[in-house]
């Protein structure tokens, strides 16, 4: 609980606004020390506004971070998601060696991470020709050991074509295709760098043949090559990307709503929340404080949760009780600080 309560601090000087995703992150780890995920989503939420941030905002993210990291180390010291969080900060930093260093770690320990990927790439770049190679020699074995399709085959060659020119990429999508040809997403993935940057009919004819194989081995595969459009508030999150695209087996391409959009379409496609809180009883009772407060049960906790997220009114109570704590906070802080500073010594 001492790491818990100096999180709790640093965040309230001053806090910054997280709004409603934030808040319920807060209160998640609030209620359960122990939850990764949500040490992980807070860290990288303060890393996306450090990169946004000027010099000076950027060192009172700083020890914020720092102490969100050491969450994550304590919470998950061995997850392949833990160690991207390190590889980010690295990257905000300008620590690209170290980025390298961390990006290749987290795909030792997960394969299968197209982001991971796509960051030691864009971070390789910065070297000379023989590093930049030799960092793609290091992470191919890895990347050819993964268990299942390799759905994120075509990303990574067209990524290779923009970083390493497209002979390269050419190559290295013909070796995997000679390692891998019962592997359908290296075949699309080939038949597709040659359909892009190919020249003429000879290599259009190439690609049919390539993919030909995958076609009569995999009939009924819809998968290949599909694409998945998510609606999503913030389409950076990475994390969730990967997620999706790794559940589903589709390439995904994500696109931006509101948030109230995206509720209006959930609700008409698949109903509104169910929760047996009603608005006039948060209204009429001290519920929406104790949670605040934290000392609401976990049952409850997640009741309101998802009233919350089908009722804007209560979630603007909601937003502007916290705001109301945050000022208090801040204020008790100065007052903390003031009384706490020396006094000069009196003259006589």
């Amino acid at each position: 609980m001492t790491a818990l309560r100096s999180f709790i601090v640093i965040s309230s000087t001053p806090r910054v606004r997280d709004g409603k995703k934030g808040m319920v992150l807060h209160r998640r780890v609030k209620r359960n020390p122990e939850d990764g995920w949500a040490w992980r989503e807070l860290t990288f939420r303060r890393i996306s506004d450090y990169e946004r941030s000027a010099e000076r905002r950027q060192d009172r993210l700083r020890p914020q971070i720092e102490h969100l990291l050491a969450q994550c180390d304590r919470t998950a010291p061995d997850s392949p998601a833990t160690r991207r969080m390190y590889a980010l900060w690295c990257e905000a930093r300008g620590d690209w060696a170290g980025a390298i260093d961390m990006w290749r770690k987290a795909i030792e320990a997960d394969s299968g991470s197209l982001f991971s990927y796509r960051h030691l790439l864009d971070c390789s770049s910065r070297l000379g020709d023989l590093d930049r190679d030799k960092v793609f020699d290091q992470i191919e074995p890895k990347l050819l050991s993964y268990a299942s399709h390799l759905f994120f085959a075509r990303d990574i060659c067209f990524l290779l074509a923009q970083r390493l020119g497209v002979v390269a990429a050419e190559k290295v999508a013909k070796r995997w295709s000679d390692q891998r040809p019962d592997d359908p997403e290296v075949a699309l993935a080939y038949a597709g760098l040659l359909l892009e940057y190919g020249h003429g009919k000879s290599d259009a004819t190439r690609s049919k043949s390539i993919l030909q194989p995958a076609v009569t081995r995999f009939p009924y595969s819809t998968r290949v090559g599909a694409v998945l459009t998510i609606a999503m508030t913030d389409p950076t999150n990475v994390f969730a990307l990967d997620d999706i695209k790794f559940k589903t087996g589709f390439n995904v391409e994500p696109v931006v709503a509101s948030e109230a959009a995206i509720g209006d379409a959930i609700t008409r496609f698949y109903g509104a929340p169910s929760s047996n809180i009603d608005c006039q009883a948060i209204r009429q009772s001290d519920v929406i404080e104790d949670y605040l407060g934290n000392r609401l049960g976990e049952a409850l906790s997640d009741e309101l949760e998802t009233h919350l997220l089908g009722c804007p009114d209560c979630s603007a109570l909601l937003q502007y009780m916290q705001s109301l704590r945050d000022g208090l906070e801040e204020r008790a802080f100065s007052i903390r600080r003031a009384v706490s500073r020396p006094r000069a010594p009196s003259r006589t």
